[in-house]
């Protein structure tokens, strides 16, 4: 995702602020106006969503993002299975 020049928050005549831990790709944060008390830690300017994806993920998160994402085809699975082990039953075949 590219940078844009529209920031990620537009604040005006507002007594406080409080922005903790934001990420835009924005190169602004914020453009605040008449502000009494703004307070802003940990917020990142200008980043790349992609580097977030990079991470590494433990193998028990891997695994629940998989059945989400073939839930369908894993239903279909399970379904099938059962469907022939009925059949077989019916018909005695070992």
């Amino acid at each position: 995702m590219e940078n844009n020049d529209k920031p990620m928050f537009k604040l005006k005549n507002i007594d406080k602020v409080n922005l903790n831990k934001n990420s835009t790709t924005s190169n602004t944060l914020a453009n605040a106006e008449n502000i009494k008390e703004f307070t802003a830690k940990n917020n990142q300017a200008g980043s790349n969503r992609n580097e977030d994806k990079n991470k590494d993920i433990s193998k028990t998160r891997k695994i629940y993002n998989f059945i989400l994402k073939n839930s369908w085809t894993i239903c279909i699975a399970v379904i099938s299975a059962i469907i022939v082990a009925i059949i077989k039953t019916k018909l005695n075949i070992p």
